[in-house]
């Protein structure tokens, strides 16, 4: 806490797109950072992993009331969250997707954000994102 910081924002609206919002598969930070080249150790992709006491507080329903599965800013804020399974970096999370079925290899929702009201799948076989590849897209379909 930063007495500076105010207590909240006026954020009514946010999109994120291959966010980790449930987390990096075990392992995921290490080859990160590998292929990043971020300094070790890299605290704040190792507190991404969905192992690290951080993410389970932000996933947890009962941590500050469940406030990470879904902050809210002043006012109320409407999250919008894509993910593709084809994301290589938080591709298996093993979490469970937003109906209750086991998350696998075939569907990433690591990118969804549970508390989410809009949620943007992209399950393949197209279009074939990889982590980052939203951003790179210029097709309009």
């Amino acid at each position: 806490y930063v007495s500076v910081f105010p207590p909240y924002l006026k954020i009514s609206d946010v999109a994120t797109a291959g966010t980790p919002h449930q987390g990096l598969a075990t392992g995921a930070a290490q080859v990160w950072i590998r292929n990043q080249g971020c300094p070790s150790p890299c605290t704040q992709v190792f507190q991404m992993q969905a192992d690290n006491a951080l993410m389970s507080n932000m996933n947890s329903k009962t941590w500050r009331g469940g406030f990470g599965r879904n902050p809210q800013g002043s006012g109320g804020t409407d999250w919008t969250t894509m993910a593709s399974d084809f994301d290589n970096v938080m591709l298996g999370c093993g979490f469970v997707d937003r109906l209750g079925a086991p998350a696998n290899v075939e569907y990433s929702v690591c990118g969804l954000m549970p508390g989410a009201k809009h949620f943007v799948t992209y399950p393949g076989p197209y279009p074939q994102y990889g982590h980052g590849d939203y951003l790179e897209d210029t097709n309009t379909t």
